[in-house]
């Protein structure tokens, strides 16, 4: 678990839970069938953030990188509470030559 003060992962856990609540209630409004598509990434959504609070609460592991155990930042986090990956390992991330080249 990253170094973080109380206020910090409180800020985090109360961002978690909400998102956690708006992502059951929009599954909860979906009906199965609709968008298969949809309802699967809100679905993976809601196992990404419900592992993130288990891992705040058991008080190990989160803000450390699923895939190569480094910080995966504060910044990040707070962007994105739920995030497995650090920018290294993060397979949506933009290659950083691409960018600079562009």
């Amino acid at each position: 678990m990253i170094d973080l003060n109380e206020q910090e992962l409180k800020k985090l856990l109360d961002r978690l839970i909400s998102l956690r609540i708006s992502l059951e209630a929009e599954l909860e409004n979906s009906s199965p069938g609709s968008d298969s598509k949809n309802r699967g990434k809100l679905m993976r959504e809601l196992r990404a953030v419900r592992r993130a609070c288990r891992k705040i609460e058991c008080g190990a592991g989160f803000g450390a990188c699923e895939r190569c155990g480094e910080e995966i930042g504060y910044g990040a986090l707070k962007m994105d509470p739920a995030k497995q990956e650090c920018w290294r390992c993060d397979p949506k991330r933009e290659d950083i030559d691409t960018i600079i080249i562009e």
